[in-house]
């Protein structure tokens, strides 16, 4: 499962009436927070000593930790004029951790790395999906970057992949495919119809505010438009995106 330390919106479909007016509700609402990981531990010194890297995810001890050295890091990719910085990895207790630092779009504070089928680890052979996500508060804000009129910028994350049985940790490339925003806890249903309109979805929407659910109610929908399609538009009018590739190469210490 996905585990993330900032908010996560979660999507669920309640499917009603007849094929060309069926209703999805989009229902939006927060997970228990995982605690975020003291800075002290995030921030792991590098070393120059030299180590021998394990061959496969089976080599790696499950109490052993490794750091890349010093000169490697930070590795700088800019896509779309979004720079994102890869920090530092780290081999530690059967997971692949990486520091990551990326610039945000706008000024909304809800830009994220994305989940397990945006960010990824692959060997060329096998890919894995990130696992975790923990954000490194910034030693300024405590939080989010931001500059100095107030405006949020950034942030930094500590992202970690499970070394499934059997992943050879040769020809390593972390891919971020784009970042994204998350849903939103209250969405504005007048932009988000306008966001629907100005793609000619043919979906028209209310907001549900009820005892036991709240989110997004699809009134009327084009007829041969099925719900994972209406569920698309909507995500889609939901948030905010820009696409990447940002790709790293990175080599294990």
């Amino acid at each position: 499962m996905f585990r993330k330390s900032i908010d996560i919106a979660l999507v669920a479909l309640l499917i009603i009436g007849s094929l060309d007016m069926a209703g999805v509700v989009v229902f939006t609402n927060r997970p228990v927070d995982v605690a975020a990981m003291p800075a002290e531990q995030l921030l792991v010194v590098q070393t120059d000593s030299p180590q021998t890297p394990p061959l496969s995810a089976d080599d790696a001890s499950t109490n052993s930790s490794s750091t890349a050295p010093k000169g490697i890091f930070p590795i700088v990719k800019t896509k779309n004029n979004i720079k994102i910085e890869l920090l530092r990895i780290e081999l530690s207790a059967g997971f692949l951790y990486a520091d990551i630092c990326f610039e945000f779009p706008s000024d909304n504070p809800a830009w994220s790395l994305g989940g397990p089928d945006n960010l990824k680890l692959s060997n060329g052979v096998a890919e894995i999906g990130v696992y975790s996500i923990e954000m490194i508060p910034d030693p300024q804000t405590g939080l989010l970057k931001k500059d100095q009129d107030g405006k949020y910028v950034g942030r930094c994350d500590r992202v970690g992949f499970p070394l499934t049985d059997g992943f050879v940790l040769e020809n390593l490339k972390l891919s971020i495919g784009k970042l994204v925003t998350d849903l939103p806890d209250s969405p504005d249903c007048n932009k988000v119809q306008a966001k629907l309109d100005s793609k000619n979805s043919g979906i028209k929407i209310k907001c549900v505010n009820e005892l036991g659910k709240s989110g997004i109610e699809v009134v009327l929908k084009p007829k041969g438009m099925d719900d994972v399609q209406a569920q698309k538009f909507i995500t889609e009018s939901l948030t905010e995106s820009v696409e990447g590739l940002w790709e790293f190469e990175i080599g294990i210490p």
